[in-house]
């Protein structure tokens, strides 16, 4: 009786401690790139190399603003369901994406698709620099979120953004590191 009271102790111990350590599904994952979020990117396009404030509203609208290089600093880019388009300044000029693509090999066309994960990814958990990180692939793109399930790389082909500063739109937990989003403050 002691032996099977002890070995149901085990098992429940061993599926607690496993339970722990469980891979989250795709969804969980890619819910952080779908929702309001704002981070800093560096992006490394086939050697060419920029940096970016990406963030995402409530409404729907990705917008990728270019810092870096300064030939470039300043123009934006924005994205809705529909709609895609260039700002500098106050002028905001429409991207026509089907003219475009012909054109945009690589670029923001790429960039916007890559930051918009959907599909059937699987999910895998490494340990990278003993640091834990899970891995969500379908094969063409991978993305490489932290422990605390924000993503820190995508990478498609010759194309890799390397995502810093990413906050959650209203994550409490990350309000002692910034100022308040939602105030600007």
């Amino acid at each position: 009786m002691k032996k099977i009271t002890s070995v149901i102790l085990l098992t429940v111990f061993l599926l607690a401690v496993c339970s722990c350590g469980a891979v989250p599904d795709k969804d969980e994952l890619s819910s952080a790139l779908l929702s309001p979020y704002k981070a800093t990117a560096l992006i490394n396009d086939g050697g060419d190399v920029y940096t970016a404030d990406i963030s995402l509203d409530e409404k729907g609208v990705l917008s990728l603003c270019i810092s870096e290089p300064a030939l470039l600093c300043g123009v934006s880019y924005g994205f809705t369901g529909d709609e895609s388009y260039v700002v500098y300044n106050d002028l905001m000029i429409p991207l026509d994406e089907e003219k475009a693509a012909g054109r945009f090999s690589k670029g923001v066309l790429v960039w916007k698709d890559m930051l918009s994960p959907d599909g059937d990814y699987s999910v895998r958990s490494v340990a990278d620099k003993q640091k834990k990180q899970y891995v969500m692939t379908d094969g063409k793109t991978e993305y490489r979120f932290d422990g605390d399930k924000k993503p820190v790389l995508i990478k498609n082909g010759d194309i890799t953004i390397t995502i810093s500063d990413f906050r959650i739109k209203n994550d409490k937990a990350s309000e002692s590191i910034g100022a308040d989003i939602e105030s600007g403050a």
